[in-house]
């Protein structure tokens, strides 16, 4: 691409002055060329301070540190080329000629969409003739500007002109649709950079849609119209950047299941596709929890991704707790863009509540945007700044593994390092049971199964800790969990044999160099998962073995680790020792890890829902919780007195978990939660009539639990009850176990049941942290649940709560009295 004919000066490389701090500066943008990972933008130069990382040769920018007070007089098309990103928004042709809208869209972002003009419906009205004048209109401002162009889109269901859907040939259809895309592309030139060519072509359970109209491309040319679009696009441009465009992916979900082979299917068939975006339509109390992992999994596909259509919408009329909510979430989009290094842009779906397409689309919504009517920056706009400002993290851990793929080969590397360590694996070590329903996890057979990355996934001359979540099938020979190559022997292993977990390390690359090895005291338990972690402390030349997050005493002084550079091994060893079991979470970290922070890692925690603002699941499940159909959420102090910071339910709002139930519930489980009755009548007991459901869950047939209030013939009899089916059948009898005291409405309330499913085959109750119910457990419920099932909080068909829920916990434990006194007090 011819960059002068943009008015852009060179990229130069970056001098330090001393004291490593570029000074305040000229305002300029430059671009780099396109590369493997499409383009990149950085500043010629800023008007503010940025750190330098000393340790790359001074001149790769790690973050910068400019102070927030002054934040408003940087734009954000300035941080981002600082953190290595692009800052866009949809915008409209006929508005640039607003001041205040084309002041804003030139000084604010470094790449434009147009929003309706490249649709198929706007460029070509009639078969054969196009019309590129207001579409134009944005190439020209954005080459005014130094800005880049996104062109969206060329392939759609939607937007389609009458005469399309009267082609009633197939073939001709197909001659329309190439030659459609071969104008509209050839025409820009290389005056648009990225190209949306297909956009959603995927029904909400990740297959190709068939339905109606939005089946209309599938049903008539087939599967291949997708491989072909991007064929065509790519003749017609080789130079732009090729996208899949779809919603609804931003977390692990059967459609993003779906697009991911869909997408590895482009790639096997050598498909001309860059790119992955991701359109972030959201409400202002979703949290995005999954969203960087999902970015990253497309990404170690060899894809540059992207966040094309941010918007967070919210039920009008506004309020500061609904802005700040709404905040909270473009930060979070954006930082998980940022945690990602081939992400590359954030792109909003309108920059000004004027002109958005919400209120219409969704009537009684709006403000979804980053400033109001009158372009005055909202809340939100702060919040894009400020994740702007933080950069992209430093790695850590180094190399992080998942293991959670459905299917296929490759086990994505889940850290937010810039050099990536995707691990291949044989075939069927990926894709089996893991810890949690709905979740996979690496299984090795013990003879050859393995997964190896393609080179060396961190350094071992210098501290460092290993930590993963095991569950060991059998307790024979030597199994090795992870390891890293040297020339002639591992650089350090860490497995089991003899019925204990061992760390090692050879003196020196050498077969018959001594192994410096340290044995678990604890033994190994088969069939249950177990958190191990090793550490080695070089600076001490002590190492260290973790067991459930229970730190072992150290061993021996060691002589010093050394530096190797060979694959990193999942599930097998250099010398050809392979594991037999499951591995889940796989992490490496280039330091030691505190005891604290491993106890972290090691939390039999499945999933927690603090409802601070927001429905989503702060643990490592990813499982964001949202109200049924979407509808709006009505918020209330919580047991602190915080406003807005739990959920305040009316019978009616029912909450469900997402992606799977967060239990297994054939094993030991503790629920936590923390509810308060409504009593707005004052009469000292719950409103209305009838049992209240405060957690249930989805079974096959029916619920495998409930935590509820009972109410009795008066307030005194009114109770706190927790009961498990006999069997997965309607109607079948339920064990209970139920508070002695009574329950009581208007106050905040902490219960917590725990049924054990160990020795003790117990049901308990507790209430404000003490003991309120004890009884025997049935058996082991017969049937796994669904893994479509989910959570549910404050709904069930046996009666909906009506009051307040806060803080809802999922423990894959049965957890100890110390354990539970902990979360009563918090």
């Amino acid at each position: 691409m011819d960059w002068s004919s943009r008015g852009l000066a060179p990229f130069s490389d970056w001098r330090v002055p001393d004291g490593g701090l570029m000074p305040q500066c000229r305002t300029d943008v430059a671009y780099l060329a396109k590369g493997e990972q499409g383009f990149r933008m950085r500043p010629w130069r800023v008007c503010a301070a940025f750190a330098l990382s000393s340790a790359l040769s001074g001149s790769v920018i790690v973050g910068p540190v400019v102070d927030p007070a002054a934040a408003t007089a940087v734009s954000l098309r300035q941080l981002a080329a600082a953190a290595d990103v692009s800052v866009g928004s949809a915008v409209r042709a006929v508005r640039l000629d607003e001041p205040d809208y084309g002041h804003w869209v030139g000084e604010q972002l470094s790449t434009l969409t147009a929003e309706n003009e490249l649709k198929w419906d706007q460029v070509e009205p009639a078969q054969g003739q196009f019309t590129f004048t207001n579409a134009d209109k944005i190439v020209q401002f954005a080459l005014d500007h130094g800005q880049m162009v996104r062109g969206h889109t060329l392939v759609w269901h939607s937007a389609l002109p009458s005469w399309v859907g009267a082609i009633g040939d197939n073939t001709q259809l197909e001659a329309a649709l190439e030659n459609h895309i071969t104008s509209v592309v050839s025409h820009f030139g290389t005056g648009v950079d990225v190209w949306d060519v297909v956009n959603e072509p995927l029904d909400d359970n990740g297959y190709l849609r068939t339905s109606g109209t939005e089946g209309f491309w599938n049903n008539r040319l087939g599967a291949a119209y997708i491989a072909n679009s991007f064929h065509w696009a790519h003749a017609a441009n080789p130079s732009a950047r090729l996208y899949l465009n779809e919603y609804g992916i931003e977390s692990d979900s059967a459609k993003a299941r779906g697009l991911y082979e869909l997408v590895k299917g482009l790639l096997a068939q050598g498909v001309p596709i860059h790119g992955v975006g991701f359109q972030t339509h959201k409400l202002e109390t979703t949290r995005l929890s999954g969203l960087a992992d999902t970015l990253r999994r497309f990404a170690d596909l060899g894809l540059d991704v992207a966040i094309t259509e941010l918007d967070v919408r919210m039920l009008l009329p506004a309020d500061a707790d609904k802005l700040a909510r709404q905040a909270s979430v473009y930060g979070w989009a954006t930082a998980a863009c940022l945690a990602v290094p081939r992400c590359v842009s954030v792109t909003t779906w309108g920059f000004t509540d004027r002109y958005s397409w919400i209120p219409a689309a969704y009537p009684g919504w709006g403000a979804a945007t980053m400033t109001d009517a009158s372009y005055v920056e909202k809340p939100a706009y702060v919040a894009v700044q400020q994740a702007l400002l933080a950069g992209r993290p430093a790695p850590d851990p180094v190399a992080a593994w998942r293991l959670d793929e459905p299917s296929g080969t490759m086990a994505t590397d889940a850290s937010s390092s810039p050099v990536r360590h995707p691990a291949q694996a044989q075939p069927g070590n990926l894709g089996n049971p893991g810890r949690e329903p709905y979740l996979k996890a690496f299984k090795g057979n013990g003879s050859d199964s393995s997964a190896a990355t393609a080179s060396s996934a961190m350094r071992t001359d210098v501290s460092f800790t290993v930590s993963a979540w095991v569950n060991m099938a059998s307790l024979a020979g030597d199994q090795v969990i992870a390891s890293q190559e040297g020339v002639n022997v591992g650089a350090f292993t860490f497995g089991h044999t003899g019925g204990h977990y061992y760390f090692a390390i050879p003196a020196a690359d050498s077969t018959s160099a001594t192994e410096q090895r340290l044995v678990s005291v604890a033994p190994v338990v088969t069939g249950e998962w177990v958190h191990v972690a090793a550490v080695w402390n070089r600076g001490w030349g002590h190492a260290q073995l973790f067991i459930n997050g229970v730190g072992e005493n150290a061993g021996p002084l060691w002589s010093n680790s050394w530096a190797s550079t060979g694959a990193f091994h999942i599930g097998a060893s250099q010398a050809g020792r392979h594991f037999h079991g499951s591995i889940s979470d796989l992490r490496v970290y280039q330091h030691v890890l505190e005891a604290s922070e491993i106890a972290v890692l090691a939390s039999p925690l499945v999933g927690r829902w603090t409802f601070d603002g927001h429905t989503g699941d702060e643990s490592w499940f990813h499982r964001d919780a949202a109200a049924r159909n979407n509808s709006p959420l009505l918020w209330t102090a919580d047991r602190h007195g915080q406003a807005g910071n739990a959920i305040n339910l009316a019978g009616a709002q029912l909450i469900d978990t997402r992606g799977g139930l967060p239990v297994l519930v054939d094993r030991s489980y503790t629920l936590s939660v923390w509810v308060k009755l409504a009593d707005t009548d004052g009469d000292g007991r719950a409103d209305a009539t009838g049992d209240q459901v405060v957690l249930a869950a989805d079974g096959n047939n029916i619920s495998p639990l409930y935590l509820r209030f009972k109410r009795g013939a008066n307030a005194a009899a009114d109770r706190w009850a927790f009961s498990i089916p006999v069997s997965d059948t309607g109607g079948a009898a339920q064990i209970a176990v139920t508070s002695i005291q009574p329950a009581t409405a208007g106050v905040w309330t902490h219960l917590l049941a725990v049924c054990d499913r160990g020795s003790a085959q117990q049901m308990r109750l507790f209430v404000d942290g003490a003991v309120a119910a004890t009884g025997s457990a049935p058996g082991v419920w017969p049937s796994p649940p669904p893994e479509t099932g989910a959570l549910h909080i404050g709904a069930s068909s046996t009666g909906n709560l009506i009051g307040a829920v806060d803080d809802v916990q999922v423990y894959q434990r049965a957890l100890s009295a110390a354990e539970i006194a902990v979360l009563y007090t918090q």
